[in-house]
């Protein structure tokens, strides 16, 4: 595909501060999701992301309804509670589809991985492992500071559309070690209920705000099979 075409994609997928139906919200994933097919193979590092205002379900069968947020809640649910992965001899390709409703009074800022549009989130990917969670994939990040970085206002919600790809080899970055099959969960970094990065308070402990607790961030479990 073309990376004029990835371009204008990119400039549709990027947050849009207002709420949509929920006959909008499912035709747009659907949407993106004919254009990963398209693009599966032509750009394996993009990590797609349509952000918006989301307080509805996005759909039936296995995917999850989108929660009610009350009090000071924070909520990760995926779409779908399973997922099939691409794999190859050497390596695997997966898109998950997240949402991060922001329940709190705060608005929230989420610092991206890569400071170009749609402005992808910092995520982690977990596997069960026994009785315990172990971080198998992370994105390779730019990590440059973004001063107005996507924020999400309370009461409302992004979409995180992820396309990940993970090598098998362990000379080759980012790495994903296998078995592929199993129970996962997505982990959300770099968000913040307090942003001031030009102006941070005295002793403050984070000089770019207040982040939020990553056990705050963490998805509902979800399985991945091999295609």
């Amino acid at each position: 595909m073309p990376w004029r075409q990835v371009e204008a994609m990119n400039e549709r997928v990027q947050f849009v501060a207002m709420r949509f139906p929920p006959r909008v919200i499912a035709t747009e994933l659907r949407r993106v999701r004919r254009i990963q097919k398209a693009m599966y193979r032509s750009t394996p590092f993009e990590l797609l992301v349509l952000a918006s205002a989301l307080s509805c379900s996005v759909g039936p069968g296995t995917r999850s309804a989108a929660p009610s947020l009350a009090g000071d809640s924070l909520v990760v649910r995926t779409t779908d509670t399973v997922y099939r992965a691409a794999v190859e001899p050497s390596a695997v390709w997966l898109t998950l589809v997240a949402i991060l409703s922001n329940g709190t009074h705060d608005t929230l800022w989420v610092h991206p991985c890569l400071q170009s549009a749609p402005f992808p989130p910092l995520i982690t990917l977990q596997r069960l492992e026994g009785d315990a969670w172990r971080t198998v994939w992370g994105p390779f990040c730019t990590r440059a500071l973004i001063m107005q970085p996507p924020r999400v206002l309370p009461g409302q919600s992004r979409v995180d559309t992820l396309r990940i790809w993970g090598s098998f080899d362990a000379r080759t970055f980012p790495q994903f070690p296998p078995p592929v099959p199993g129970v996962y969960r997505l982990v959300y970094g770099d968000v913040f209920r307090r942003w001031y990065p030009t102006q941070p308070p005295p002793g403050a402990r984070n000089p770019l705000g207040v982040a939020v607790d990553s056990t705050r961030l963490i998805s509902n479990p979800f399985r991945i099979l091999e295609d």
